[in-house]
Order: structure tokens, then C-alpha cells, then sequence
């Protein structure tokens, strides 16, 4: 438990202090922190705040994989010609350009 806690202390450290200075370095560098997977928390929220303004999730920004997200997921994958899956794969993580 305390091996987990000190896992999230950095992850969330390296992701709010060292990524940011990083992704600046050069322009198109992209930094991902996944420390569950691409549906942890932190993911689906940033998720949703992207589908969220285009127009396809009115849902609340809880960070829960739900099905209203994952409908809206597969409408963001077939407008973005995606394969239509549901699920945040790494293509539609590259595609919505999310930066955790």
C-alpha cells in the first residue's frame, strides 16, 4: 500500500513538474503518463473534456468509463476515421492530443 502511494507521489511530481518542462523542450514532443493504463482516472477525465468540446459527451467530467463516454468515444473515433472501438487505444489517445 505505501509502495503505491509513493508510486502515485511521484507520478504525479514528474507529471506536474518535469513533463511540463519536457513537452516544452521541443514542440512535438508528447508526454503520456498512463500509471494504470489508458483508462485510469486522470485519462478518461482529460478524455472527456476533449469529447466534451466537440460536441459529443454531456456527461459529467468524473473520470468514470461509463457508457455515455464510451458512446461518445466511438463517435470521436468514426468522425476522426479511427477504428470505432469504444475503448481509449492509443490512436485515439494520439488523436485527441492529450497531454497528461
Amino acid at each position: 500500500m505505501k509502495k503505491n502511494i509513493i508510486i502515485l507521489l511521484l507520478a504525479l511530481l514528474f507529471s506536474s513538474v518535469i513533463a511540463p518542462s519536457i513537452a516544452s523542450a521541443h514542440p512535438r514532443t508528447r508526454v503520456i503518463i498512463i500509471d494504470r493504463g489508458y483508462n485510469s482516472r486522470a485519462v478518461v477525465k482529460a478524455a472527456q473534456r476533449v469529447l466534451r468540446a466537440e460536441g459529443l459527451y454531456y456527461g459529467p467530467i468524473d473520470g468514470i468509463l461509463g457508457p455515455a463516454t464510451r458512446e461518445a468515444i466511438r463517435k470521436y473515433q468514426y468522425r476522426h476515421y479511427l477504428r470505432v472501438t469504444g475503448r481509449l487505444d492509443r490512436p485515439t489517445i494520439r488523436a485527441m492530443a492529450l497531454n497528461l
